[in-house]
């Protein structure tokens, strides 16, 4: 039998359960040891950092075409130039 994920994702509510979640990072825990109303505070950390990583995501994408577009225009400039020596 499969293990039950810590994480549940409610579609329904669209809301997301973490149980029992145990974050080990020493820059977490400096930035968070003084604030109050630390589920707010781990609430919008989250919704940061998954809008940091959608744009990633994005960036990567773009990059990748960006990137193989050139190789085309490389090729088709390199395809023209032996068209036009022949």
């Amino acid at each position: 039998m499969a293990k039950k994920s810590p994480i549940i994702l409610n579609k329904a509510k669209r809301e997301i359960t973490i149980q029992d979640l145990t974050i080990s990072d020493s820059n977490i825990y400096d930035f968070l040891k003084d604030k109050q109303n630390l589920e707010n505070w781990i609430t919008k950390a989250l919704i940061i950092g998954c809008i940091g990583l959608k744009q990633m995501v994005v960036t990567e994408n773009v990059d990748f075409v960006e990137k193989e577009f050139n190789k085309f225009i490389s090729k088709a400039a390199t395809s023209q130039i032996r068209i036009e020596r022949r």
